[in-house]
């Protein structure tokens, strides 16, 4: 991740077409959703709140759930059944 030095970080992630489910972690222990992001993707996390959610290629609703591996899987110290990427796009 880098620092813009204007309060932002930014990390490029390679990502295949598809839907993925993310939420970000500040300061380590607050989960919170992309205020930006479509409502309409959101997925409830089973924790009382939702993940966001974001399509990724031309017909990203068209390929379904999101694969697991390294970028979506559970990670130690999630909250189970959250999934969390760290970018909203994909890498150039």
């Amino acid at each position: 991740m880098t620092n813009r030095g204007d309060g932002t970080y930014v990390v490029n992630v390679k990502l295949e077409d598809g839907s993925y489910q993310y939420k970000f972690v500040v300061n380590g222990n607050i989960w919170v959703q992309d205020p930006h992001a479509d409502p309409e993707l959101r997925v409830d996390d089973g924790h009382q709140s939702f993940n966001s959610g974001i399509f990724i290629g031309e017909q990203g609703k068209d390929f379904g759930a999101a694969p697991t591996n390294d970028v979506t899987s559970p990670r130690s110290g999630m909250i189970p059944g959250s999934r969390v990427i760290s970018t909203s796009s994909a890498a150039t």
